[in-house]
């Protein structure tokens, strides 16, 4: 057996946090010296500290947690529960870098109020990101606006289903064959999704432009923008382009903010 102090540090708690537990009937000690009050415990007591503060951290007040720890809370059950909570950590996160990437497309349409022809062309670093998707191949000829419309469609089904989030709708075009382009068209998704794709975007520096409107107005400014100042600062050739649409909700696509990224390649 080990002192509270010592069980304290091991488990990461204070030892006014064990006393208040021991008073609670959470955590008793296994010995007690009745003569100076001394509180000792055994080792694989650990495990019953580490699962009242797990349930703590996950929302559960103290009486909730001797409840469950009452009725035979096991660690099976402890960690699909924190699973699922990390899940959720995920999808707030995304929600949050969606926000914020919000906020920065719509400083760029300020800036751009200056009177300048050609929508600003910015290059930052963006983060790798998990993409439920579905995928095709499209030929030059054909109606690319149609294709990735109809993939994001389905994909919203599939992700309603899920049960997951659809607030970062993203698409990715990568060169395929000759004259033809693959689109992966969906969503940020942390985890499996039933009937989508799971695909990974590389983390990668980005040239972006901001495009406000309708996708069949102006769009083209946008990737023409693009197409200038990868000509200007030599990066020809083909090159992946993605597709992030920052406000997007329903048919009225007057309000739609969507940021055109060319990937670049990796600086040496």
């Amino acid at each position: 057996m080990i002192n509270i102090g010592d069980f304290g540090r091991l488990g990461g708690v204070s030892l006014r946090m064990l006393r208040h537990y021991d008073e609670m009937g959470l955590l008793r000690p296994a010995e007690v010296d009745q003569w100076t009050g001394r509180r000792r415990y055994h080792l694989d007591q650990l495990g019953d500290l580490h699962r009242i503060v797990t349930l703590k951290t996950l929302g559960f007040t103290l009486q909730q947690v001797g409840e469950m720890l009452h009725d035979g809370f096991d660690t099976a059950q402890l960690r699909g529960m924190l699973r699922m909570r990390r899940a959720d950590f995920e999808r707030q996160s995304q929600d949050a870098r969606h926000r914020i990437a919000q906020i920065d497309a719509r400083l760029a349409l300020i800036e751009r109020e200056t009177g300048r022809s050609d929508p600003p062309v910015v290059v930052k670093q963006v983060e790798s990101i998990r993409l439920a998707a579905l995928t095709s191949v499209v030929a030059d000829d054909e109606d690319f606006g149609a294709a990735v419309e109809e993939l994001f469609i389905k994909a919203c089904d599939l992700m309603n289903s899920a049960g997951w989030s659809r607030t970062s709708p993203i698409s990715w075009y990568v060169p395929a064959a000759a004259d033809a382009v693959r689109i992966y068209t969906g969503f940020a998704a942390p985890a499996e999704t039933p009937g989508l794709t799971s695909v990974d975007l590389p983390a990668a520096n980005v040239a972006s432009v901001i495009h406000h409107g309708p996708m069949m107005q102006d769009i083209g400014a946008a990737n023409v923008a693009l197409a200038r100042w990868a000509d200007a600062n030599g990066h020809t050739g083909e090159q992946r382009r993605r597709s992030i649409f920052l406000e997007a909700t329903g048919d009225d696509q007057h309000n739609w903010v969507v940021e055109v990224q060319l990937e670049l390649p990796p600086q040496r």
